[in-house]
């Protein structure tokens, strides 16, 4: 019971540093593999924001320009290949608030999918060393706004994460700590891409049971996010 109640508590206080603001790189989900052939289904809320660059129309939109806002949420079936080797999918909704000086662009709830692997290797009995990598993608309808005109247009989403991490199990705990490159793109009426693709981030699961595990991760220097996930394996 002491050990849930830091595990909330730490929650908090994530959600103090990273409030509810939205998206980009997509969370781990958790340090472990679920086992050779074994299945896992999930849940994961996401929220971040992050800075972006213009490269190409709406040539005098200027710097400055942000994800505001954005919420992702998403359901994910993972497979274990090997031991230590899962694939996995997610599929969900997320929408988004995109703010610069003079310009805004807000998108409908979209539908978002995603696949990636991730593998570990083990150093001892409770030490191991992981990597995650993931692609995802999601289009918009979208509301622009720039220097007081109003249009409608489309949006599209994509990024490529890769993210290797260490991580050690403490009883029920698994806290792990990694870095992560992840090259995000947006397309449509306007082209940008993120400010900076390198980050860090750092999460803990928590075993319930041999079957129901929960994880929280928080993300930072290329953005700044928290997600919230639950996984239950067969």
């Amino acid at each position: 019971m002491k050990r849930m109640m830091l595990l909330i508590l730490v929650a908090f206080f994530l959600c103090f540093l990273f409030p509810p603001v939205a998206i980009n790189a997509a969370s781990i989900g958790g340090a472990e593999t679920q086992g050779k052939e074994k299945v896992g289904v999930g849940v994961e809320q996401e929220f971040s924001s992050r800075d972006l660059k213009h490269q190409s129309g709406l040539e005098s939109i200027g710097s400055g320009i942000e994800i505001k806002n954005m919420s992702r949420t998403m359901a994910k079936i993972s497979y274990g290949l090997l031991d230590n080797l899962d694939i996995y999918t997610k599929l969900g909704t997320a929408d988004v608030k995109i703010k610069g000086p003079a310009f805004t662009a807000k998108t409908d709830n979209a539908f978002v999918w995603a696949i990636g692997a991730k593998g570990t290797y083990e150093l001892t009995k409770d030490w191991f060393l992981g990597a995650n990598v993931e692609y995802l993608r999601h289009r918009h309808s979208a509301n622009f706004n720039f220097n007081g005109n109003d249009w409608d247009g489309k949006l599209l989403f994509q990024e490529w994460q890769v993210a290797p991490y260490v991580a050690k199990k403490i009883g029920n705990f698994t806290p792990y700590l990694g870095g992560s490159y992840s090259d995000l793109r947006v397309k449509g009426d306007v082209k940008l891409k993120a400010d900076d693709n390198f980050g860090m981030f750092v999460g803990s699961s928590y075993k319930i049971n041999d079957r129901l595990f929960l994880n929280m991760e928080g993300r930072f220097i290329n953005e700044r996010a928290i997600s919230f996930g639950a996984t239950y394996k067969f």
